[in-house]
């Protein structure tokens, strides 16, 4: 059973994605951000999620896939990384599947340059790509977010989300 993963599979526009469970640690309702205008293309701002000062990440972008406007119907999961905690902007979650670890094509075998996936793996619909969110964001980054929260510290923490928890398919 140890070679045994539960990944979460969700969609951006027409792409699907997949993270391991483990990292996941809640799914929510989109909800509004603050803008951070000085940062790279792929942040959309950070929330504030019950104190948890949280960056939203536009993987269509890091994705190059285009980007649709924002809708009601979107979903926020946030993640645990070795950096702190990320809000991935997914179109639709989908569900909790286990695979096995010798079914995953890593990634230089699959397309060369594929920098944020850890590998892909082939599911009874399709194929679907394996975020490695560590590499979402990078040192440099990461200070440049540090700075800019610090610019609009006040603005952020008066924006305190109230969510309406969808986590019920994490309870698998």
């Amino acid at each position: 059973m140890k070679n045994i993963s539960k990944l979460l599979i969700f969609q951006i526009v027409n792409q699907r994605f997949a993270l391991p469970l483990d990292v996941v640690r809640k799914v929510i309702q989109v909800v509004e951000f603050t803008p951070l205008p000085k940062m790279s293309a792929y942040i959309y701002g950070v929330i504030n999620y019950h104190g948890d000062i949280i960056p939203v990440v536009n993987m269509s972008y890091l994705f190059s896939i285009e980007s649709k406007e924002l809708s009601i119907n979107d979903r926020l999961i946030i993640v645990s990384t070795s950096k702190g905690k990320l809000a991935l902007l997914a179109s639709i979650v989908h569900e909790v599947v286990e695979i096995n670890h010798e079914d995953i094509v890593t990634p230089d075998r699959i397309i060369y340059g594929m920098n944020f996936i850890h590998g892909a793996v082939k599911l009874r619909d399709g194929m679907v790509l394996i975020n490695d969110i560590d590499k979402f964001l990078s040192e440099d980054e990461l200070k440049k977010l540090e700075e800019e929260i610090k610019k609009n510290k006040e603005t952020i923490e008066n924006q305190d989300t109230n969510d309406e928890d969808v986590s019920t398919l994490l309870n698998n």
